[in-house]
């Protein structure tokens, strides 16, 4: 037998018992008892033969060239925007109603109540504690910026002549009469006020003061030295009870005395406040629950009203005899008749104030609005007039409570005896909020 057809029938035996085995080709998991017979070359594919156990073979398909497919990343679903909240307003306005105060607004609207009253300074003024019913007030959120408070800078250089509104120097000589001292004590007070002067720890003018500093100085002018201290000045004295306080007093609050203020009548006082707020005339409504005590420096002078020398009278002079003329006698006024402004006109005519009929109205307007029942209430006052306390409106009449008429007269003497006329009261109405 030729070599040649040896290695043929060789070759048919051995594919014929790869088909008799169920040679299968393709992709095969090998086993792990498999054995290779011959390794597969690595350039090329090849078909690899594998045996096991059981007699059955397949061959393998090997491709070193081929690369893993690479898995394909998630998608990414993006998420829904969050909705974007409108911004707030920088302020929103707010209608006074009765027994509104700042503080309670301020809670309603969740705004610290002094900055309620920055925004409403020009409406303001400088008593927050006294705001009218049907006011429209700002008020602004949080991040809304404010007009600064009024700051009054020293002046450089030479000294300029003296103003009207500035600080009066303290005298050498003493003023002896109690009366002229609380007058010129709270002329100071109102004058800073008037210019502007702001609260600052440990000052005691011209520009700046704290609540003692204010008293202190206010009171040197008539030549009364009190310490720079709080509680130092209610043990000066003398004190006095709360019943009996009058225009002058200082009046002490907080335990431990912590707060100071000039007392001028009508249920207010001057005060020094806080940090960053100007003098300022107060209403006294909250502040009674932490009263302390007050004080009246004033009667640290001697009291000379009494005991001051008279001028000599002129010799008596022989009186002629009178002659006896009979006059017809005086008729008694009727009872007011026509409108409230129809009296008032009356009445201003009677005292030569018949050309200030508009500055009364406006008065009247301002306060009260012709009701003879308003009543403010934050302070109290009543009336026509915003008579504070109320009750001194008895002196006209018996019926004050009730009798818009009544009310006109007691205002018309008040007018006349605080500031001379209905347009000097008018125009003090217009700086400072109040008459």
């Amino acid at each position: 037998m030729s070599l040649r057809f040896w290695w043929f029938r060789h070759l048919v035996t051995a594919v014929l018992a790869v088909v008799s085995a169920g040679l299968v080709v393709g992709i095969t998991v090998r086993p792990a008892s498999a054995a290779a017979v011959r390794q597969p070359d690595s350039t090329f594919s090849t078909l690899q033969l594998v045996s096991d156990t059981s007699a059955r073979a397949k061959i393998e398909v090997v491709d070193p060239v081929a690369k893993p497919v690479p898995k394909l990343a998630p998608k990414l679903v993006p998420k829904p925007a969050k909705p974007v909240k409108p911004a707030k307003p920088a302020k929103i306005t707010f209608k006074v109603r009765p027994n509104d105060t700042l503080t309670g607004i301020g809670d309603l609207t969740d705004t610290q109540w002094h900055r309620i009253w920055r925004a409403n300074l020009k409406l303001v003024g400088n008593t927050p504690d006294l705001i009218r019913v049907g006011w429209i007030l700002a008020v602004p959120n949080r991040t809304a910026k404010l007009p600064p408070l009024p700051v009054v800078k020293p002046v450089s250089g030479p000294a300029p002549q003296p103003a009207v509104s500035a600080a009066p120097a303290v005298p050498t000589t003493t003023i002896s009469n109690r009366a002229q001292a609380v007058q010129t004590a709270i002329a100071y007070a109102q004058a800073a006020v008037n210019r502007g002067a702001m609260y600052q720890f440990g000052a005691s003018g011209p520009n700046s003061y704290d609540c003692s500093g204010l008293t202190m100085m206010a009171y040197a002018q008539s030549g009364i030295h009190l310490a720079h201290y709080a509680p130092s000045q209610l043990a000066a004295g003398p004190q006095v009870s709360r019943s009996q306080l009058q225009p002058g007093d200082l009046l002490y609050f907080y335990p431990g005395i912590k707060h100071v203020g000039l007392y001028i009548g009508h249920n207010q006082m001057i005060e020094a406040y806080d940090a960053g707020y100007p003098m300022r005339v107060s209403t006294l409504t909250w502040q009674w629950s932490n009263y302390q005590g007050a004080s009246r420096p004033a009667d640290l002078l001697p009291d000379t009203s009494s005991t001051a020398p008279q001028p000599p009278k002129p010799a008596s002079r022989p009186k002629p005899v009178a002659k006896l003329v009979s006059r017809p006698a005086q008729s008694v006024p009727a009872a007011p008749q026509g409108t409230l402004q129809q009296y008032a006109q009356s009445l201003l005519a009677g005292r030569g104030w018949s050309g200030q009929w508009s500055c009364f109205n406006n008065l009247v307007d301002s306060e009260s609005g012709w009701n003879t029942r308003a009543t403010n209430p934050s302070s109290g006052a009543y009336g026509i007039p915003q008579a504070l306390p109320p009750d001194k409106l008895a002196v006209a009449g018996a019926d004050w409570q009730t009798s818009g008429y009544t009310q006109l007269r007691w205002m018309m003497a008040y007018v006349a005896g605080t500031y001379g006329s209905p347009c000097s009261a008018w125009s003090f109405h217009l700086a400072n909020g109040w008459y």
